[in-house]
């Protein structure tokens, strides 16, 4: 082999939403858990909430602020926010399991080596929760917390059960809270 890369693909932190009583739900468009409903008073904006263009992000960032604002009984003013043009954007496409030309390895989580293979047998052991399939593999337990294989084994996992998508896995598994992500990540690596 001469170059492996993998992506674990874009995730916003979610880690502070969750630690004040925040539920997660999945965004097809994104193909990435965001923020849905808290049981605090918390706003969640730009890439923290799915909005991964700078236009966006900031647009959503004054529209929280000037909500602040008022609510402490004051006028908000219009920020005076950067021109931003608007990056070609392609749709992302959600591709959790591809076939391979020939027997090697799939690997879902470089860093505790675990394949397709080990959820699929996994999932044959009967497990169908995403967290005991990630016990079972040790899927997600690394260093880096699952921030690179956290979605895709969830997806990986779905796709092998015959489900919809990952919003799937944690709504059968019970699981509501979000095992947190310290910082988005983006991470592609290569070996060769």
């Amino acid at each position: 082999m001469d170059l492996l890369l993998v992506s674990g693909g874009w995730n916003p932190v979610a880690h502070l939403f969750s630690q004040a009583g925040g539920k997660l739900r999945y965004d097809e468009a994104i193909g990435s858990f965001v923020p849905d409903t808290c049981r605090q008073a918390v706003t969640v904006a730009g890439g923290a909430n799915g909005v991964l263009d700078l236009a966006g992000a900031l647009a959503q960032g004054a529209a929280a602020g000037a909500r602040a604002v008022e609510a402490e009984g004051y006028t908000a003013e219009e920020p005076g926010l950067p021109d931003v043009s608007a990056a070609p954007q392609t749709p992302p496409m959600h591709v959790f399991v591809v076939p391979g030309a020939d027997a090697g390895p799939r690997f879902v989580d470089l860093q505790r080596d675990v394949t397709v293979d080990d959820l699929a047998r996994a999932t044959g052991a009967g497990l169908r929760s995403v967290e005991h399939t990630k016990r079972y593999t040790t899927a997600g337990t690394a260093n880096d917390q699952g921030k690179t294989s956290g979605v895709l084994a969830s997806g990986v996992v779905a796709e092998l059960l015959g489900w919809m998508c990952p919003c799937w896995v944690r709504r059968r598994s019970g699981r509501r809270m979000c095992r947190c992500r310290s910082r988005r990540s983006r991470a592609v690596t290569g070996v060769g």
